[in-house]
């Protein structure tokens, strides 16, 4: 199927996720919840939420490009979560007046490539026609079609494996800044006459590397994460493609349209959507990262999710316009009265 091919390096990816530092996980889980409150009252809370969504999404960007800056030894993936948060901030409370059409426009953006590969996929696994080759007919003789596979299996296993590496070395870090001397540190700074200052300095420079080499490793995870898309990119029919890009540009360009043009119901619908479309991931994220069995119970189909995210959008926009609803209906009445 079409469709669970392109969701295919996303599963894998998920699998990477329980490897990735506890940071991260703090900001997906506020993101859940950031999600559920837009998802219910997310008409009501919209301006406050909208900025949180920014900082959320500044913490995130901050993280993950601060070990990219051509700066000497990188800057720390926390300085980096820091500046990206107050940048969030800012743009959150500046761009409020255009943020639920940008909103609006970044849902549909996001829907409409999933909702054309569902339709392909369909029209692509209708019967074939008598004469018409199938796809292992047009495979060339001799080829192993298990090697791709076996590729993507040694990709994902290298990104896990990076991703531990990468969350030991920022507990190090940690463990070394915060906690408490080992036996073996005390027995060193009796023997070497070391002061409490002089303690405190070496442990600080002891934790400074540290931290650079975690930020290393985020590099060489996103290196290595980079590849992979790019790969999968790749590998798409030029069709294919070009319909990802087409649905995404149109169904960004129809979002921002309505969002200008009926802002109040918009409002609601957008929220509803928007909540859904972070919380369900984000939940599905922090259930991969429990490393659970009945985890891999959510590797669903692409079709199987966007049934799921719209009818949870549906749930959370008649939870939303029911004062909508009760005002034009008080209006209704009201003017047949006089």
């Amino acid at each position: 199927m079409l469709a669970d091919d392109l969701i295919q390096p996303g599963k894998d990816l998920f699998e990477s996720f329980r490897s990735l530092p506890w940071a991260v996980h703090g900001v997906v889980a506020l993101s859940m919840i950031a999600g559920l409150i837009l998802w219910l009252h997310g008409r009501r809370v919209l301006k406050p939420m909208i900025v949180v969504v920014f900082v959320l999404i500044g913490a995130a960007a901050g993280f993950f490009i601060a070990p990219l800056t051509p700066l000497e030894g990188s800057v720390s993936v926390y300085v980096g979560l820091t500046i990206g948060a107050i940048v969030g901030a800012v743009l959150g409370a500046l761009l409020y007046r255009f943020a639920m059409a940008i909103s609006l426009g970044l849902v549909l953006a996001v829907v409409a490539p999933v909702i054309a590969v569902v339709a392909l996929d369909a029209r692509l696994s209708t019967p074939r026609a008598d004469g018409t080759l199938s796809t292992e007919q047009l495979r060339l003789n001799g080829v192993n079609e298990e090697g791709s596979l076996d590729t993507d299996q040694a990709i994902a296993r290298d990104l896990v494996q990076r991703g531990k590496k990468l969350r030991e070395s920022l507990k190090d870090a940690t463990d070394k800044a915060t906690g408490p001397l080992t036996e073996e540190e005390v027995q060193g700074v009796v023997a070497s006459g070391e002061n409490e200052t002089q303690v405190g300095e070496r442990k600080t420079d002891e934790s400074a590397r540290l931290l650079q080499t975690a930020t290393a490793r985020v590099k060489a995870f996103l290196d290595a994460l980079s590849l992979e898309i790019a790969a999968a990119w790749e590998d798409l029919p030029g069709n294919t493609r070009v319909t990802l890009i087409g649905s995404a540009s149109l169904g960004m360009g129809l979002g921002v349209l309505l969002g200008l043009l009926l802002p109040k119901w918009t409002a609601g619908a957008v929220t509803a959507m928007l909540g859904a479309a972070i919380w369900l991931p984000a939940g599905v994220w922090l259930a991969t990262a429990t490393g659970g069995t009945w985890a891999e119970r959510l590797h669903l189909s692409a079709g199987t999710w966007l049934l799921a995210w719209a009818v949870a959008s549906l749930v959370g926009m008649l939870i939303q316009w029911r004062g909508l609803l009760r005002k034009r209906k008080k209006k209704t009445v009201i003017v047949s009265e006089g």
